[in-house]
């Protein structure tokens, strides 16, 4: 009898610890899963902002230094947009939504380790602030009189700085796309 219940007890036993490895690698399997899919979706997003940042430095370079005039930002944004293979630019000139991977997953980044975790960091904050220097462009630009051809100090701040962070970002994607290409989902 003190057998029989010493078997019973055992045999719980046993099957609790069972159940509790079961679940735990069951857990393990759902978050790498769950880790490959916003890996391979943040990893898609970056393609497709590769594509717009890659239009913005061609017609930089393009315009070459005349980055100064006015209406430059406002004249590439548009050609951007009409010929943007990417993510296409809304009519607020915004390069990220809000709804974007980022934004939706940023507090799972960390599980990518840190070293990745800051080159999605950099990246994304680094769009986020061209979003930025597009509303502060268009708000000055609505407040200057399209009759008058003139420079405008502030603006010339704003069309350099919004290059020199295309050119930054333009940089910064080969390393992250790297990183994250463990993540691909293959089609």
């Amino acid at each position: 009898m003190v057998m029989d219940s010493l078997s019973l007890i055992v045999g719980a036993f046993l099957s609790g610890i069972v159940g509790i490895v079961t679940t735990q690698i069951n857990s393990s399997l759902r978050e790498r899963e769950r880790k490959r899919i916003i890996g391979s979706a943040l990893y898609r997003e970056v393609e497709e902002i590769e594509g717009i940042i890659n239009q913005y430095n061609s017609s930089f370079k393009e315009v070459g230094y005349v980055i100064s005039l006015t209406r430059t930002l406002d004249t590439i944004t548009k050609a951007v947009n009409k010929k943007s293979n990417g993510i296409p630019l809304n009519e607020y000139n915004s390069l990220y939504p809000s709804s974007g991977w980022y934004y939706v997953h940023k507090n799972e980044l960390i599980g990518f380790g840190f070293s990745l975790f800051q080159k999605i960091e950099q990246f994304y904050k680094c769009v986020i602030y061209l979003n930025t220097l597009l509303i502060e462009y268009y708000n000055r630009l609505d407040k200057i009189d399209p009759s008058i051809d003139y420079e405008d100090e502030e603006i010339k701040r704003i069309n350099l700085e919004f290059k020199e962070t295309v050119s930054f970002i333009g940089e910064l994607i080969p390393k992250l796309k790297d990183e994250l290409k463990i993540y691909q989902i293959k089609k």
